[in-house]
């Protein structure tokens, strides 16, 4: 039966989906409990557009004699940009992750004084959802090792009167992936 003949047949829309951003609080060092952020949630609905995860394999060639044999090499996975709406506090919040990971000077400005990588990760997990209509979950990314590549804090100009947006490019080294809701 083709999937245009049945009724029950529901794809998923490129507009129905969440970003969870969950702190971690650091109760003890044995013990991390996710704490969802106080005013919104752990999702971020401002959020305009995200690229989900994706990958590329290399490949090697190599020859004996005269032929040439192809091998698949090592797995990079691509990273992901997230769109936000600013509304007065996005800056803030790409710039508090910039703090978790270790660059903060000693006047409270952000500059390069170090960096961790796991800062980012341990600070908080971070994951893209896709929902249904009824915003039940049908997958979910969780992106490992997750880390601040690249921000944007937009762009101002006198011809537009369009929204201001913050971006941001995320580097991760894999995926955590999760089916939550069996489709009929």
């Amino acid at each position: 039966m083709s999937f245009w003949t049945s009724r029950d047949f529901e794809p998923a829309r490129k507009n129905r989906f969440r970003i969870g951003y969950v702190s971690i609080s650091q109760q003890s060092e044995e013990e991390a409990t996710p704490v969802p952020e106080k005013e919104t949630g752990p999702y971020w609905w401002w959020a305009l557009s995200a690229t989900l995860p994706s990958f590329e394999i290399n490949e090697e060639t190599y020859q004996m004699v005269n032929r040439k044999f192809k091998y698949p090499g090592m797995l990079t996975w691509n990273d992901i940009n997230i769109v936000l709406y600013e509304d007065g506090r996005q800056a803030k919040r790409v710039l508090d992750l910039l703090r978790a990971a270790g660059y903060d000077c000693p006047d409270g400005t952000t500059c390069g004084s170090g960096i961790s990588k796991g800062g980012f990760s341990k600070a908080a997990e971070l994951f893209i959802e896709e929902i249904d209509p009824d915003g039940r979950t049908l997958q979910k990314f969780t992106l490992q090792n997750w880390f601040l590549k690249a921000a944007s804090f937009g762009e101002a100009t006198m011809d537009d009167d369009g929204f201001l947006t913050v971006s941001m490019t995320l580097g991760y080294d894999c995926i955590k992936y999760e089916t939550l809701t069996t489709q009929p």
